[in-house]
């Protein structure tokens, strides 16, 4: 897994999500870049959330070891930190 930062890594992040599936669980969301690769955006602060994706964003507190399984396990292998509003990769579904 790699995790694209440049500051330190938090021990929780706040990620966007894309609505709920049907048992009520958040959905992570997917972001692809130029390269045609799945990765995770995640923020070391809400008020960078909101900057860069607005304040109507729906987000969920994770902890990082988490973030990583959960993107691990879905062969996803690039988290975004703090990334900037310019820099935003195109947005595609939602992880589980």
């Amino acid at each position: 897994m790699e995790i694209v930062s440049q500051r330190s890594i938090p021990p929780v992040v706040y990620v966007p999500i894309d609505g709920q599936d049907h048992e009520g669980r958040a959905g992570i969301a997917l972001l692809r870049l130029t390269t045609g690769q799945l990765a995770v955006a995640a923020y070391s602060a809400l008020d960078r959330l909101e900057t860069a994706m607005g304040a109507q964003q729906a987000w969920m507190l994770v902890r990082t070891p988490d973030l990583e399984e959960q993107a691990s396990a879905m062969n996803i292998t690039r988290i975004l930190m703090d990334p900037r509003p310019d820099a935003q990769p195109q947005r595609r579904g939602g992880l589980r």
